[in-house]
């Protein structure tokens, strides 16, 4: 049988396409994950805004 994977008697194509679905699905997110990684961005983005005006204001 060849072309078939000895392990799971699977096309080589059969692997590949489950494998590149797993690789470019993207997985869905809780609306708590979603929360928390804007909080982050947030946070990050004034900590970065107030560096630059602390900056500006030392000239």
């Amino acid at each position: 049988m060849a072309g078939l994977d000895p392990a799971t008697h699977r096309s080589w194509l059969a692997i590949w396409n489950d494998r590149r679905d797993r690789l470019f699905c993207t997985r869905t997110n809780s609306i708590r994950e979603e929360t928390v990684g804007g909080l982050i961005y947030l946070i990050g983005l004034i900590v970065v805004i107030l560096f630059i005006l602390s900056f500006l204001g030392l000239r």
